[in-house]
C-alpha cells in the first residue's frame, strides 16, 4: 500500500497537527512540540524548559510516576522528550492499538501544572548534577559550553540550554508551573504523528484532548543579531574528573 501524503490541520483553538499514515509500518510515533527553549527564559529561571522537560513523566492529578511507567511499559510504548533553545518536544512511539493511550499520558504531561514536591527536588539535583559534569564531557563542553555562548553572545542564544547551577538551585517550584502554563498553550503547539494508526479515531482523540485546551499568548522573539563579532576568551578547565 502506498505511503499517504503529509497532511496538514489545524484546530479553533491554533493546534497544529501533522500527519502521514504509513500502513506498512507496525508502530506509530506521536510527537508534541512547544515552542519554549532557553531564548524564551529570564535568566533568573535559565535552564526552566529543560526542566520542565524533565518533569513531563512525573506524577500528576491522574497518575503517579510509576502508574505513567508501568502504563507505558505494559502497553509496549517508548517515551522521551528533549529540549533545545528554540522548542521542546516529547514523543512516544507505540503500538497502533495504544496511540491514543500513548496521547492522553502526552496529554496528561503537557498539561499537568502541579508538581510533587519531593518529585521536584528529586529532580532538581539530578539537573545540577547533569550541569556540574558537563566538564568531563569534552564534545558537550567545547560546543555547549564555550562555542555557542560566545558566538552568540549579548543575544538570547548566549543561554544555556541546561542553565546555570545557580538557577537551577533557586528556582522555586512555582516559577516553573508558572512558566509553563505560559507557554505550553495549543496555539504554542505542533503535534505531528506518522506510521501506522486509524486517522479518523486519532481525530476524534486529539479533539477531546489537546483540541480543548483554551488558547494563550503566542509565543514571539525578538530577531536575534547574529551578525559576527569579534574577541575571544580562553578558559582554564579544573575539576576535572574524567
Amino acid at each position: 500500500m502506498p505511503r499517504q501524503k503529509m497532511k496538514r490541520r489545524e484546530f479553533d483553538n491554533g493546534l497544529v497537527l501533522l500527519t502521514e499514515r504509513i500502513p506498512e509500518k507496525k508502530k506509530a510515533v506521536l510527537l508534541v512540540g512547544v515552542k519554549v527553549g532557553s531564548v524564551n527564559e529570564p535568566m533568573r529561571i535559565n535552564g526552566g524548559s529543560h526542566f520542565n522537560e524533565h518533569l513531563l513523566f512525573k506524577s500528576n492529578p491522574h497518575r503517579s510516576a510509576r502508574q505513567i511507567i508501568e502504563d507505558m511499559e505494559y502497553s509496549g510504548t517508548v517515551v522521551n522528550a528533549y529540549t533545545t533553545w528554540e522548542y521542546t518536544a516529547f514523543y512516544a512511539k507505540t503500538p497502533p492499538a495504544e496511540l491514543g493511550n500513548a496521547l492522553q499520558i502526552l496529554f496528561e504531561a503537557a498539561t499537568n501544572l502541579n508538581y510533587d514536591e519531593e518529585e521536584f527536588e528529586l529532580e532538581r539535583q539530578v539537573i545540577l548534577t547533569e550541569i556540574r559534569n558537563y566538564i568531563n564531557s569534552p564534545e558537550k563542553y567545547s560546543m555547549l559550553g564555550l562555542f555557542i555562548p560566545t558566538l552568540f553572545k549579548g543575544t538570547p542564544l548566549e543561554k544555556k540550554i541546561e542553565g546555570t547551577v545557580e538557577s537551577m538551585g533557586a528556582v522555586r517550584k512555582e516559577e516553573l508551573e508558572d512558566f509553563k502554563g505560559k507557554y505550553y498553550k495549543p496555539n504554542n503547539m505542533v503535534i505531528a504523528v506518522g506510521g501506522r494508526f486509524d486517522e479518523g479515531k486519532l481525530k476524534d482523540e486529539i479533539e477531546e484532548t489537546f483540541g480543548s485546551l483554551g488558547t494563550g499568548g503566542k509565543n514571539r522573539v525578538k530577531e536575534i543579531d547574529l551578525s559576527n563579532k569579534s574577541g575571544y576568551r580562553q578558559v582554564e578547565r579544573r575539576d576535572i574528573t574524567q
